[in-house]
């Protein structure tokens, strides 16, 4: 294929269009080495967030905050995933300001889950918090990530 700088690319995955002002734009096909398209989340601006943390020799039959997060004063989180693990059964909850936004529950055959909230927003100053009963007798050890992005509010 010719681009109209004269440039010749034969990768089908780099395609070259012209717009309405006849100038040419690049169209890029995003796909692995079986040519299957993967999906690209593009976004505009912000800063990547990844914030983790464990607590360790959690009491069997008690409920724990294993991660708590203040979106910072003047910012929006778009929260996109709450990932976590735990050692034993567990009941885990997302409280967005003292309020449960989800719950889910582990059990024998599956200890790691997580919540996709889709780039939910949450407000400057709330408190996100990931809370987890162990519901064992014996004691765990839990983790949590957050994933989200900030964006000037």
């Amino acid at each position: 294929m010719v681009a109209k700088t004269g440039v010749t690319f034969d990768d089908e995955r780099l395609k070259f269009q012209n717009d309405q002002d006849n100038d040419c734009a690049v169209n890029t096909i995003v796909s692995n080495k079986g040519g299957n398209p993967l999906i690209v989340d593009v976004v505009d601006s912000g800063e990547f967030l990844i914030d983790y943390n464990e607590i360790n020799s959690v009491a069997g039959l008690s409920t724990v905050n294993v991660l708590t997060y203040t979106v910072p004063v003047g910012k929006v989180l778009f929260l996109k995933k709450v990932l976590f693990f735990g050692q034993n059964i567990g009941v885990y909850s997302v409280d967005i300001d003292s309020n449960i936004v989800a719950k889910l529950e582990t059990y024998y055959t599956k200890y790691n889950d997580g919540f996709d909230f889709k780039d939910m927003p949450i407000n400057s100053g709330s408190i996100l918090k990931l809370i987890v009963s162990n519901k064992t007798n014996s004691i765990a050890d839990f983790n949590a990530t957050i994933i989200g992005r900030l964006e000037y509010d």
